[in-house]
Order: C-alpha cells, then structure tokens, then sequence
C-alpha cells in the first residue's frame, strides 16, 4: 500500500482519511484497494549461454546484454504496510553470438551462432510499504524462448580441387522455466512509481551442434548434415524503469 507524504500541517486531514499529493510519494493504492498497473524497464542480462569447441578450438564469444520487459498487473493493499501484487509481461533480453573453427587432415569446419532471448512470464508476490518506498519479492515462471540462427561451413580439398559445404539453420527452442523477481519502488508522484529490480530464471545452457558426412567423390557436398539442439539458459537481469498506478 502506498501513501502520500505530506507537510506537518497536512497531517490532521491525513488522520480523518484524506488524500494529497507531491513529489516523494503518491496514495496508489489504499488498504482494500485494487489497483491496475502498466510497467515499462530496461535491463541489462547475464545469460548462461556457451558453444561447443570444434577438433579442440575454443570458441569465441560474445554477448550483447541491453533489452526491455513490458508488463501489466494488479496491485492489493492488504494493511497499513503489507500488500499482494502480480503481473504479466514480455521481454527481450538481449543475444550471444559465437564462432569457432577447427581443422583436422580431411578438412575445415567453422560453425558461428546467433542467440537471441526472449520469453513470456507470469508472475504474483508480496509487497511491503515505508513510505516513500515499497519492497517487493515475487516467483513464477517464464516461457523463455531462444532463436538460434547458425552456419556451418566445411571446407576440404580432393587432389588439387577445393569444395565447400554450407549448411544453415533456424531453430527456436521454447522452454518454462522457474523464476523470481526482487525489487524495490520510490513513490515518485501519485501515481507514477520508479523501480529497481533483480530477476533470475532458472533456466540451462545445453547446446550441441554437430556437422556429419563426408565427401566420398567431389560431387558429394550434399553429403554433410548439421544438427543443432539448444536449451533456453538461465537469466540474471539488472533491471530499472517506470511504473504507472491507475488508481
């Protein structure tokens, strides 16, 4: 439950149920009160993604961790202090890319991903309020999905001729993970909060992606296949924005 923070001399008609208004705070939900809400954050997110290494190389990676979630919800004031909030929202949460190339006496491969997340979450908890703050921790889960975008390219010679097999693929695994979410809110007007939070969703890294054939004449390029099997991986977001309370 938030409340206004007023002037001294306010605090008779505060004491007779009144409400008012300033910078610092804002009544956005009072004891029995159901209020909707609209939420916009950035964030900034840690993923778990990795690559396979190819005859021995180590792959090179790296992580773009900038996105943004969107969410609507309900806020419940309970008491004086103690509140009951949920939520639905989406997200991006950033991508990892990765290239790694490896040779052996039959030839070349080189493989490079692209993961981009994203996910769908649902989430319901507790809030509590000392003005001009509330503190809130919330659990639920996220249908997180992951699109990968790959290529793998094989390169070997046969006498004195060279041959390249490029195979691409597309593929995006959606998995439900468990997932919680801690914050806090400043009450910057009536009804227009600032928040900051950490979310953490359980998610895994299992990734494979393996390229098998082989060139039994020079006409065989169409003999090697690739075959990749991605897990959406655990997230850990900084995350930071607006909240606006209809009530």
């Amino acid at each position: 439950m938030r409340k206004t923070v007023l002037p001294m001399f306010f605090m008779g008609v505060l004491a007779q149920g009144a409400y008012a208004g300033g910078m610092g705070g804002g009544s956005s939900v009072g004891t029995g009160s159901l209020v909707p809400f609209i939420s916009g954050e950035g964030a900034v997110t840690w993923n778990t993604v990795k690559s396979a290494t190819v005859f021995g190389s180590g792959p090179s990676i790296s992580k773009q961790l900038w996105g943004g979630r969107g969410a609507v919800g309900l806020a419940y004031g309970y008491s004086n202090h103690f509140g009951f909030t949920s939520e639905a929202g989406w997200g991006y949460y950033g991508s990892t890319n990765s290239h790694v190339s490896g040779s052996i006496p039959s030839g070349r491969l080189s493989i490079a991903n692209s993961s981009y997340l994203y996910g769908f979450d649902l989430l319901a908890g507790i809030t509590y309020d000392f003005v001009p703050f509330s503190v809130y921790l919330k659990g639920g889960a996220m249908a997180e999905n992951r699109h990968v975008k790959g290529t793998a390219i094989f390169e070997n010679s046969i006498g004195s001729s060279n041959y390249t097999s490029t195979n691409r693929l597309t593929t995006v695994s959606t998995n439900i993970h468990p997932e919680i979410k801690v914050g806090g809110l400043y009450n910057f007007t009536d009804h227009l909060d600032f928040t900051l939070a950490y979310m953490h969703v359980f998610g895994n890294n299992d990734f494979s992606s393996t390229v098998t054939g082989a060139f039994a004449s020079p006409q065989a390029t169409a003999g090697i296949y690739s075959v990749a099997n991605a897990q959406a991986p655990s997230l850990d977001s900084v995350m930071f924005g607006l909240i606006y309370n209809f009530g």
